[in-house]
């Protein structure tokens, strides 16, 4: 089976070009209060009620974005991946869209009026304070979360599965978050995309639909060894 990670890496891909700032601006704000994304992601086959409530730019906004451990695709994604084994979706919610551009490489943004750089989560907060633009709700379209299993889960679920191939996740030679573990390949036969450390696992023929919405300044794709 051929199979691909897809990562999304802090700050971005070109490190030289991209910082917190343009990563805040392309990905997105979510509201922390809702839920902690590590520990109470939804779960097949559970009742889905607390969608994500996301403040973002709705300028040029991307088909595919990602909030923590959580991949957002858009309604015509959703449409073409529904019909996937192992997925489901849960509709987010845009409580702000925000008329504002910021693109990699463009350092202009230290100059923003009320932006301060000394708080902690200066790119959000700055995001959170523009006004929302009711005209791009209308025309930003519907957006999902992803719903689908971890590979710690798919492993704990069958005692049968042993952890006998090893994947190596690397975003950057050095990074503190490039990731190895193990894991039966039999996990993947009945699920089109599986969270891992750093990444997202997918089949091929699911690459093959979102290749073209991931945005290569934020997103690294590669084929995965097992």
């Amino acid at each position: 089976m051929d199979l691909y990670s897809v990562i999304a890496p802090l700050p971005g891909v070109n490190r030289q070009e991209c910082d917190a700032f343009h990563h805040t601006v392309f990905h997105g704000t979510y509201r922390v209060s809702d839920r902690k994304l590590s520990s109470q992601m939804p779960t097949l086959g559970s009742e889905y009620t607390n969608p994500l409530h996301i403040t973002r730019t709705g300028v040029r906004a991307p088909g595919i974005f990602k909030l923590a451990a959580a991949l957002i695709v858009k309604h015509d994604l959703m449409e073409m991946l529904k019909t996937f084994p192992g997925v489901d979706f849960l509709q987010v919610r845009f409580d702000k869209l925000v008329d504002f551009v910021c693109e990699p490489g463009d350092q202009s943004y230290w100059k923003l009026p009320g932006f301060r750089p000394r708080l902690e989560d200066a790119p959000e907060a700055y995001l959170r304070s523009l006004p929302d633009c009711p005209d791009l709700h209308s025309s930003m379209g519907a957006y999902y979360e992803v719903i689908c299993e971890s590979y710690i889960r798919l492993m704990n679920a069958n005692a049968d599965y042993r952890p006998s191939s090893q994947i190596d996740i690397e975003i950057h030679p050095k990074s503190s978050r490039n990731a190895s573990f193990k894991v039966d390949p039999r996990i993947f036969e009945s699920h089109c995309i599986v969270l891992v450390p750093s990444a997202f696992i997918v089949w091929s023929s699911v690459y093959e639909i979102i290749s073209e919405f991931l945005d290569p300044r934020f997103f690294l794709a590669k084929p995965v060894k097992l």
